[in-house]
């Protein structure tokens, strides 16, 4: 950071991956305790905190599904696609990865807006 031109900025980039870090993993560990909500608000603050990765944007579609908000859980999972070539594999991991989430591949209607079959 030294030799950066522009230290403030990027000492603020720096932060806001840290914090956009450690919000996801605080919404994670919220879920594995059952507090969906907490989990949802603590995800956000980490989207909000890095807005162009798609991997925070994939969590809150998730939970937000989870809690019934299937327009806001597409709304986040179509911007995730968005983002990510590589989307539908990961999209497969976090559905293997997280029992909470299996129940999403059970929604044929969620699923054909997700995954449009042409």
């Amino acid at each position: 950071m030294d030799d950066n031109p522009n230290p403030f900025a990027e000492l603020r980039r720096l932060l806001d991956l840290n914090l956009a870090y450690n919000y996801q993993d605080q919404g994670f560990k919220l879920l594995n305790r059952g507090k969906v909500q907490e989990a949802r608000d603590s995800i956000a603050k980490a989207v909000r905190y890095s807005p162009n990765e798609s991997d925070g944007y994939m969590s809150l579609g998730f939970i937000e599904y989870t809690l019934g908000h299937k327009d806001e859980a597409l709304r986040n999972l179509q911007k995730a696609k968005s983002m990510d070539p590589k989307f539908e594999g990961q999209f497969k991991a976090e559905v293997d990865f997280e029992p909470a989430f299996k129940k999403i591949l059970d929604d044929s209607d969620f699923m054909q807006k997700l995954f449009p079959r042409k």
